[in-house]
């Protein structure tokens, strides 16, 4: 099969497009929700409510519920051969907003894919970044209960770090990532944000954003504004919800349908009556209810405590911030 070249350049694109003015990258279980909603209540910031992940929607590593096999046949995003239908899929969600409005997207994929910074590179040249940055072994417990409520966890929290380390481990390797970035985007494109910070100071932080990206900083007053979105959902029973994900797992179970171009409609994806009753009855026996998830256990944190302490040596450096105030203690 012959190598493409991925077609992406802002030029000789659809002048009637428009692009993200701002993007935040990252990372998952790290704010982002709440700043997204935050930003949203500005007269002057539009981003769509969903996120998009347009830029690293064929990237296997970050996206496996993307990839569907059905009938001995395999359904995915392909930007080289759908790039159009793609490219016009991703402006439409900004075609509603005229010049005036600074326009971003907010997709938790982006700073752990190694397709997107250079894609972001080629077709927005001159857009600025913001990335939020949360303690490393916190962040990836966080990551852990929420992939156990979505039904994507099939262990326990320790045999997931050995299992399915590749999703849970990766996205918290904060220095490789954000170097990425920089071999692509000058430091002043880029606005990072260390969320223990971010959440002792909320209208300062805020504040901040705004003039990174050149829009009113008096439009947002923190006070009334609901500052806590995406809260942490857990199962009654996380045992049983490991179950359930186990026998769930036996079949496709396409969430992002919408991410997808010209998906068969073939019924195999949609006609699973009775495990969708089977999912409905565990709802009912082992409902989601908002809380804190249990304490990590002790030696697990110590662990990815020294492991992410030694990956991400040389972080402060890069982003010119002192994450050791904040993180690897307790």
């Amino acid at each position: 099969m012959q190598n493409k070249v991925f077609p992406m350049s802002s030029e000789g694109n659809d002048t009637n497009l428009r692009f993200p003015d701002f993007i935040i990258a990252g990372a998952m279980k790290c704010g982002t929700t709440s700043l997204h909603n935050i930003l949203s209540t500005h007269p002057k910031i539009f981003i769509p409510d969903r996120e998009i992940h347009f830029f690293d929607i064929d990237d296997l590593s970050q996206h496996p519920d993307f990839f569907m096999y059905s009938n001995g046949a395999w359904y995915y995003p392909n930007l080289e051969n759908d790039f159009e239908k793609y490219l016009n899929w991703y402006g439409a969600f900004f075609s509603s907003k005229d010049g005036t409005y600074v326009i971003g997207e907010d997709s938790t994929t982006y700073l752990a894919s190694q397709k997107a910074p250079e894609r972001i590179r080629r077709l927005i040249p001159n857009v600025k970044i913001i990335i939020m940055l949360r303690d490393p072994a916190t962040r990836t417990y966080s990551h852990y209960w929420h992939l156990l409520r979505t039904g994507r966890a099939t262990y326990s929290f320790e045999d997931s770090l050995t299992l399915m380390a590749g999703n849970l481990i990766q996205r918290s390797l904060y220095k490789k990532q954000i170097q990425n970035y920089l071999n692509y985007f000058d430091r002043e494109n880029i606005y990072f944000i260390i969320f223990e910070d971010f959440i002792q100071n909320i209208q300062r932080v805020v504040d901040e954003v705004c003039k990174f990206l050149n829009v009113s900083t008096n439009s947002i007053d923190i006070r009334q504004t609901k500052t806590h979105y995406n809260p942490t959902r857990l199962p009654r029973y996380p045992n049983l919800q490991i179950f359930r994900n186990r026998i769930m797992k036996i079949s496709t179970h396409p969430t992002y349908f919408s991410h997808l171009v010209d998906i068969p409609d073939d019924g195999e994806f949609n006609n699973k009556r009775l495990l969708r009753v089977l999912d409905k009855l565990h709802q009912k026996i082992n409902p989601h209810n908002e809380e804190n998830p249990p304490s990590m256990n002790p030696a697990t944190r110590n662990f990815l405590n020294e492991y992410f302490f030694r990956e991400n040596y040389g972080l402060d450096n890069l982003i010119n911030r002192d994450t050791n105030s904040y993180w690897y203690f307790e």
